[in-house]
């Protein structure tokens, strides 16, 4: 049995629904769970750059590490946001 017919027949356990409800219910906790990928991104941002800021100066590769690491992160919170404002159309 795959992951998604395990996920299915988990919501119809929960109580009995029908194919739109499920649906439905899928849509809204994969949105609640980016929202939190989203939040926790930002925690992770907010505690580099601190880390960043607190330990300069720093060697230049060192540096450029931070300079990497903020940078993914900052990609990576544009697109989950773009793709909850997707959702939510």
């Amino acid at each position: 049995m795959t992951n998604a017919e395990l996920a299915v027949l988990s919501l119809i356990a929960e109580q009995p629904r029908h194919g739109y409800e499920i649906e439905q219910v899928i849509e809204e906790r994969a949105l609640a769970a980016l929202e939190q990928y989203r939040d926790n991104l930002a925690a992770r941002l907010e505690h580099v750059q601190t880390r960043w800021e607190s330990q300069r100066p720093l060697p230049y590769f060192v540096d450029a590490m931070f300079d990497h690491g903020v940078s993914m992160i900052r990609a990576e919170i544009k697109w989950v946001k773009r793709f909850i404002s997707q959702l939510e159309e």
